[in-house]
């Protein structure tokens, strides 16, 4: 019997911040475990809220996580964005978790939708004001 978990993990050392975004943890029933070799102790196979912590011997590796750059040379939306985007077009969508043809849609469709010069996409509502003395 297989079974899997993920897990998201954050962890701080030494003013260190190490991130492991997605672990899977593959828990095998004791039929699938294969035997251990000659002369070797069997380790149990440990997963979960249980699991007892492993105290770190050195410093914390350093993980870098890299996210794709995008220049605008300043906020735009619509068609304008689209063009001004150019090839990286890609990236803005990776950078906002949609497709090119989502960002694409949402650009042309949506008048509110804006990029700032790194390529993230926000929404700009216009500000109704009122010109009545009126209540």
């Amino acid at each position: 019997m297989r079974r899997s978990m993920r897990r998201f993990v954050g962890v701080t050392c030494s003013g260190s911040v190490v991130v492991l975004l997605a672990t899977t943890l593959v828990v095998l029933g004791v039929g699938d475990r294969p035997a251990p070799a000659p002369g070797a102790a069997e380790r149990p196979l440990v997963a979960g809220a249980d699991a007892e912590p492993v105290a770190a011997t050195g410093p914390a590796p350093r993980v870098e996580l890299s996210e794709p750059e995008v220049e605008l040379p300043r906020i735009v939306g619509g068609s304008p964005a689209i063009r001004l985007l150019g090839d990286q077009l890609d990236d803005a969508a990776l950078l906002n978790d949609l497709t090119p043809s989502t960002l694409r849609q949402v650009l042309r469709n949506d008048d509110s939708a804006r990029l700032d010069t790194r390529g993230r996409m926000f929404y700009a509502d216009p500000v109704v004001t009122s010109t009545s003395n009126g209540a």
